[in-house]
């Protein structure tokens, strides 16, 4: 699970920011951020459909972090949501207390998703495998990797951005472009080639990705800036 502060360049209020809560004592607040003004704090999380101890005790982690420090509004999901197709013991029972408080999820497609996932609206993809959203001074890009070079998916990547002015430009999806796990090969021979044109004319700021069970932040690669997070519930990989 990770938190991120996104500063903007003017010192207004956003609908992302939110302030901490007293932690009771003796608590201790995992994954500390900065009281950033302006800031849009969210959680990210990928491969986390297992539905097991694993899964359970990160939406655990990730509850603690919203009780203790700071009450984040929505967390995006890099894919591999649902490996046994349970929307119940993978999904709305391990986050039943974040959704409750009102936490949002939007949801991308993975290698173990069902295109069917597109329908459940706790995942918030409005019938697409690909869209797009605003929370606080970001915009957020969702991509299917399934299909990293379809050119109906390019297309319209090249016009999410068009009326997004000074906002963040983040966008996430499933497969990494660069990673140091065991599907290295395939982000530099298949993800790279179909999506990175794109992301990079489309000035990106960030991308998120999943599907390496591990965690990695990437030095920028050509202006962009690759974290993968994919410890959200299935076994971890080795770093190579």
């Amino acid at each position: 699970f990770v938190s991120e502060a996104f500063p903007q360049s003017t010192p207004q209020k956003t609908v992302g920011e939110a302030s901490a809560k007293p932690q009771p004592p003796g608590a201790v607040s995992p994954l500390a951020m900065p009281q950033t003004r302006g800031g849009t704090i969210f959680g990210i999380m990928g491969d986390s459909g297992s539905g097991d101890e694993a899964q359970q005790a990160v939406a655990q982690a990730m509850l603690t972090y919203f009780d203790t420090a700071r009450h984040f509004p929505f967390v995006i999901m890099l894919g591999d949501n649902l490996y046994d197709d349970d929307y119940t013991n993978e999904f709305l029972v391990p986050y039943k207390p974040l959704l409750d408080h009102g936490v949002k999820f939007y949801a991308a497609l993975g290698n173990h998703d069902r295109d069917l996932e597109i329908h459940f609206k706790p995942f918030n993809m409005g019938d697409k495998d690909r869209y797009s959203f605003d929370e606080g001074n970001a915009r957020f890009a969702v991509l299917n990797s399934n299909h990293p070079a379809d050119p109906e998916q390019i297309k319209w990547l090249d016009s999410v951005y068009n009326d997004a002015g000074t906002k963040w430009r983040i966008a996430y999806f499933h497969h990494p472009l660069y990673s140091s796990g065991q599907h290295s090969a395939e982000g530099r021979d298949v993800i790279r080639p179909g999506l990175e044109p794109a992301l990079v004319r489309n000035k990106v700021n960030v991308v998120f990705t999943g599907h390496e069970h591990l965690y990695e932040r990437i030095r920028p690669q050509k202006g962009i800036q690759h974290f993968v997070s994919g410890g959200g519930g299935r076994y971890l990989y080795r770093v190579r």
